[in-house]
């Protein structure tokens, strides 16, 4: 998933992203919607009201090419977590639907908390969102089933905002890639995560990011006196190991 800073969009993509937090004057979030989508106001006020992972779609025609805009609702006074939340869920209820250009909005201000976090949030929860957990399953998928592959998704914020919001994308995306390494970590079958197996992906990610590792074999386990691990270790067929990572 690649994204992308912009300021401004004389054309909407394919699907546009509209973040919203419940307020008592929805008018300021929704007005400038309603005008783009060329829905009545008070349609588009009735029938979204802005609940934490409420979705509401609209669609239009932009230069003989129809489009949907998606209202997203992130709960009354939310947080970052919030914001990430109703990200990944609205992109994982859609990964498979949703196409290959995407677009978020963050230009008018409406998610509630500051746009540099709330671009971090939602980076983080829609790679979260578009996550496949079969990774092991043999059976083929249905092209309909697959996750949109290599999207691409501009990010609309004020200009005064790029610099600050271009480091949140980055550090969104971190966050996010470390998640998903783990995830396939705990969705693995136990014959794909034995000991060894652990220790090797620890190393391979100290070298990586620059943190030390240090593995324990059997023997060493042994002389430092680790009988409860080697107890747990008794029934497997696996050889034990234990991991020691430091950051500094």
């Amino acid at each position: 998933m690649q994204f992308t800073i912009r300021h401004r969009a004389d054309l909407a993509p394919e699907a546009w992203i509209v973040p919203v937090a419940k307020q008592e004057n929805m008018e300021a979030a929704l007005a400038p919607v309603a005008e783009r989508t060329n829905v009545p106001f008070e349609l588009v006020k009735a029938d979204f009201q802005a609940g934490l992972k409420d979705v509401h779609t609209l669609y239009f025609t932009e230069n003989q090419r129809g489009k949907r805009l998606y209202l997203l609702g992130l709960g009354e006074k939310p947080g970052a977590a919030e914001v990430m939340a109703a990200f990944r869920s609205f992109a994982f209820k859609r990964k498979t639907s949703l196409p290959a250009e995407l677009g978020i909005s963050f230009t008018e201000n409406k998610v509630g908390i500051p746009i540099p976090a709330a671009v971090e949030a939602a980076v983080n929860g829609m790679m979260l969102g578009f996550y496949d957990i079969g990774l092991y399953k043999t059976e083929e998928k249905k092209e309909s089933e697959k996750p949109v592959a290599n999207a691409k998704v501009d990010v609309f914020v004020p200009e005064e905002f790029a610099e600050a919001a271009q480091l949140a994308i980055e550090k969104g995306s971190a966050f996010a890639r470390t998640q998903l390494e783990i995830f396939d970590l705990v969705n693995a079958p136990a014959n794909k995560k034995t000991p060894q197996t652990l220790a090797d992906w620890a190393v391979q990610s100290g070298e990586r990011y620059g943190y030390s590792v240090k593995i324990f074999e059997k023997a060493e386990i042994e002389s430092l006196g680790l009988h409860a691990l080697l107890a747990v270790n008794r029934g497997s067929e696996n050889p034990p190991t234990f991991i020691v990572m430091e950051y500094l």
